[in-house]
């Protein structure tokens, strides 16, 4: 409880005057999502996205696969090749020895994703 408290006391004071900057939207709309920083670029990949289907008059949850460079410097998006384990959201990735890792997750027909 000390931990929290202490947390909430320090918090403000840490990000007093910080501000967030806006950077390019990201070509579509998601969630659930994959993200790292690696030298001077993020990346994002993978969620999912609430498409409207004007048909229906609902919005749809799609699975994506697709993945993303931003450029710090030159503040540009990039797409990249798709990811090779197929659509998937909720994943837990990680970085060992200079390289990331995605694992597990939800792939499409929401089955679970237990790979590596």
């Amino acid at each position: 409880m000390k931990k929290i408290l202490l947390f909430f006391i320090l918090f403000p004071i840490l990000f007093h005057g910080q501000t967030w900057n806006d950077i390019g939207n990201l070509p579509n709309n998601r969630r659930q999502f994959v993200s790292f920083h690696w030298n001077d670029y993020l990346y994002i990949g993978l969620g999912g996205s609430y498409i409207y289907d004007s048909t229906t008059l609902n919005y749809n949850y799609t699975i994506l696969s697709d993945f993303w460079k931003y450029d710090l410097n030159l503040e540009v998006w990039e797409q990249k090749t798709d990811f090779i384990g197929g659509n998937a959201y909720s994943c837990v990735y990680f970085e060992y020895n200079d390289k990331f890792y995605i694992c597990t997750g939800i792939g499409s027909n929401n089955n679970a994703i237990m790979d590596l």
